[in-house]
Formats: C-alpha cells, structure tokens, sequence
C-alpha cells in the first residue's frame, strides 16, 4: 500500500505503526451511509469514527491487471481521497471485494 496523508493533520513520524482499515460505511451493522462523517453528524451514534483518529472518504476510480517480478498475476487498485491517494497493490483475489466507482472510507490510527 502506498497512502498519502495530510501530515498537517495527522502527523505520522517514520517507522510509526498504524492500523489502516477500508469500509463502505461507518455504520457498524453494514447499513449504507449518507457519505457525510464528522463528530457532530454522527453523535450519539455507535460508529467506527470511535474506533480511528484519521478518517478520509474518496473514491475507487481505476483497476489494473499487472503482474508481480516473479510473474505472477496481481493487481493494482487506486483511490483519490479529494487529491490524496491511495495505491493498493497485490494478489487479484485479495482485491477482488472492491468496486470501481465505489465510495470508500478510509480509517487510520496509531498501534
């Protein structure tokens, strides 16, 4: 994975380690969400927002069939997150669940 991030906002130092999760929604029950996140649109509620201190909504915009240096067949998933971008790389099989076009949270915290 390659992942931009606003260090003005989320400072992350080299060799920090953080836990990086992807959903479709914050809802923790998988019900669809109106894609607006924030502290106050989700008070009151029982979300994953509580559980991550970086969070940023973006969209799968491109798919590409590559292969490894061995040869083998892997494949490369780009996010935009309003300019920041995110590279996922690896087994077509592990990518396989995420949709082109689909909006997509991503949620970061510190280990």
């Amino acid at each position: 994975m390659l992942l931009d991030v606003n260090i003005e906002l989320y400072p992350i130092e080299e060799g920090e380690k953080i836990t990086v999760a992807l959903a479709y929604t914050l809802n923790r029950d998988g019900r669809p969400d109106e894609g607006h996140y924030g502290k106050e649109t989700q008070a009151g509620e029982n979300t994953l927002l509580e559980d991550f201190d970086y969070v940023m909504y973006g969209k799968i915009f491109r798919f590409r069939d590559t292969e490894t240096k061995g040869g083998q067949p892997a494949a490369e998933v780009l996010v935009s997150f309003g300019g920041l971008l995110m590279q996922l790389s690896g087994p077509p099989k592990q990518l396989q669940g995420l949709e082109l076009d689909r909006r997509v949270y991503l949620l970061v915290r510190k280990v």
